[in-house]
């Protein structure tokens, strides 16, 4: 990504995510801290402003 001039990078994920999105997060060389929860509702999809807030805070 730093060829495209972006210094940092987070990934937004759902709070249900998958397990080895970690083991991903490792594999990639991003680490776990850049990966950022999303809390879900009742029907289990991501609470689209706490999405965009928290983009906005990366």
């Amino acid at each position: 990504m730093l060829h495209y001039g972006y210094k940092g990078l987070a990934v937004l994920v759902s709070d249900l995510g998958h397990y080895s999105l970690g083991k991903t997060a490792d594999v990639l060389g991003i680490g776990r801290s850049h990966f950022i929860g999303i809390k879900t509702d009742g029907d289990n999809k991501v609470c689209v402003a706490t999405m965009a807030e928290k983009a906005m805070k990366c």
